[in-house]
Order: C-alpha cells, then sequence, then structure tokens
C-alpha cells in the first residue's frame, strides 16, 4: 500500500540539504508528510587491547539526531508539510 510521503536522507552535506529543502516544498504542493532520515554507524576502531571505550546506542542516536536538527535549520518547514524524523543504525545504503 502507498502512503504519501516523502522520504530524504540528510548526512549534513549541502547536497543533502538541497534535497530536504525540495523535499519540503514538493510536499507543501502535494499534500505529502516528509520523513528525514539519518543513519548512523559504530566507527572501525583497531583497539587489540580493547582499550577504546565505544558510546552507547543512545548516545549515537542523539549525535545522529543533532545532524537532523541542524539540516532542518538549515531549510523553511511549510505550516502545512508534516515532518517526521528517523535516525536507524546501520549503513546509509
Amino acid at each position: 500500500m502507498a502512503t504519501n510521503e516523502i522520504v530524504v536522507g540528510v548526512d549534513g552535506s549541502e547536497g543533502s540539504i538541497e534535497a530536504l529543502d525540495w523535499a519540503l516544498k514538493h510536499a507543501a504542493h502535494t499534500g505529502a508528510d516528509v520523513v528525514v532520515m539519518h543513519s548512523w554507524t559504530y566507527p572501525a576502531i583497531m583497539d587489540p587491547f580493547a582499550l577504546t571505550v565505544m558510546p552507547d546506542h543512545e548516545t549515537m542516536t542523539a549525535g545522529a539526531a543533532e545532524w537532523v536538527d541542524h539540516a532542518l535549520e538549515k531549510v523553511t518547514v511549510p505550516p502545512n508539510v508534516a515532518v517526521h524524523v528517523e535516525i536507524v543504525e546501520g549503513a546509509a545504503a
């Protein structure tokens, strides 16, 4: 079943900000919601002694949410457009 939403990936790059801006403008004309996606992965660290402490899942997700917030600050969200944020663990592809 199809839904009336536009999904846009945001990674902080200028291109992703432009894509977000386009999606918001298009949604304003079509009545669609906008789903802003951002994914994160743990960095690859080679630590043979296991001395590196990795941030927990919540910290990584919160950091990713900051990227999305920063992107949303750079665009204008039309008043008739609902924006939903999805933060997921995994490769962007």
